[in-house]
C-alpha cells in the first residue's frame, strides 16, 4: 500500500507561525497512529510504502518555502520526518519511504548544460501539468537530501520515488523521435544535492 500522509502541506507537517516545521502533527498523535497502521499492515501480510514527503504540488502559501531554504529542510527532517523514520526503523510492514509522486508535474522545461538538470528533452511530452514551475536541480536536490535524512536515521531503508512516465526515468530510447533521460540516476541526485 502507498499511503499519502499529506499532499499540499496544509494541515501537517505543522508550521508555527514563522513557517517552521515544529512537529508532524499538533496533536502529536501521528507516529503512534502510523505504528498502529504498520503492525495491522504486517499482522495481514502486507508492505506499506509512506509517502510522508509527497511535495508533488508545491505551493509557498503551504509548505512555506522548505523546498528552496536550506534551514527550513533541516527542520523538517529533525523535527518530523527522522522521528518517523526512527519511530518505524523496526516495523516489519514499512518497506520503503517514497518523496515525490510525478515530480515531473511540477518540472519547468529549461535549458542546462548540464544533462542532468536539462528538461527540454521533456518538452511536449506532458511534463510541468500542474503549473508549477520547479527547476530540475531543486528536484533533484530535494530528492538526495531527503534520501540522505532518511539514510542517516536507517541505512537499510529503501527509498523511492515514482515517475509519470519512462521519458524522465529511463536513459533508454524507446519511442520514436524522443529522446529520454533517467534524472533520477544516483550521479544526477549526487550532483544535485552534494
Amino acid at each position: 500500500m502507498r499511503t499519502w500522509l499529506f499532499t499540499e502541506g496544509v494541515d501537517i507537517p505543522n508550521f508555527d507561525a514563522y513557517g517552521n516545521v515544529i512537529a508532524w502533527d499538533a496533536r502529536g498523535s501521528l507516529i503512534s497512529d502510523l505504528r498502529e497502521y504498520l503492525q495491522y499492515a504486517a499482522h495481514a501480510n502486507a508492505f506499506v510504502i509512506y509517502k510522508p514527503l509527497e511535495w508533488s504540488r508545491y505551493d509557498p502559501r503551504y509548505h512555506q518555502g522548505i523546498v528552496f531554504r536550506h534551514g527550513e529542510i533541516a527542520e523538517f527532517f529533525s523535527n518530523a520526518l527522522i522521528p518517523s523514520v526512527e519511530a518505524f526503523k523496526d516495523e516489519p510492514a514499512l518497506a520503503a519511504w517514497e518523496i515525490m509522486n510525478e515530480p515531473e508535474g511540477s518540472v519547468a522545461i529549461a535549458s542546462d548544460g548540464e544533462p542532468c538538470f536539462d528538461t527540454t528533452i521533456l518538452d511536449g511530452s506532458g511534463a510541468g501539468w500542474s503549473g508549477v514551475v520547479l527547476s530540475m536541480r531543486d528536484i533533484l536536490r530535494f530528492h538526495d537530501l531527503h534520501t540522505a535524512a532518511v539514510r542517516a536515521a536507517y541505512p537499510t531503508a529503501l527509498v523511492t520515488s515514482s515517475a509519470w512516465s519512462e521519458v524522465s526515468f529511463t536513459d533508454n530510447v524507446l519511442a520514436k523521435d524522443r529522446g529520454f533521460f533517467n534524472y533520477n540516476k544516483v550521479t544526477c541526485l549526487i550532483l544535485a544535492g552534494g
